[in-house]
């Protein structure tokens, strides 16, 4: 598992307006689990807590866009003969 963590922080400047971006946190996971010899499965989650990406010019409480991206899931199989 690994949760990363970013601060507020600039996007860019819109009509000569500073348009920032609230925190980043994200929950992602992985499991990988060896069958037999050559042969794994591997399962991945990004962004398990569902956050939004909020960006807002001059108030937090209103934001000029919100973006709900979802949870995302990987599922794999690996196989190597040697």
């Amino acid at each position: 598992m690994a949760y990363s963590y970013r601060s507020e922080f600039l996007v860019q400047f819109d009509r000569s307006t500073r348009l920032f971006q609230e925190a980043l946190k994200s929950l992602d996971a992985s499991l990988s689990y060896k069958l037999w010899s050559g042969l794994s499965l591997s399962l991945d989650g990004v962004n398990l807590t569902n956050e939004e990406i909020r960006q807002f010019a001059t108030d937090e409480f209103r934001p000029r866009a919100v973006y709900t991206n979802g949870r995302y899931f990987f599922a794999g199989v690996r196989w190597n003969r040697y």
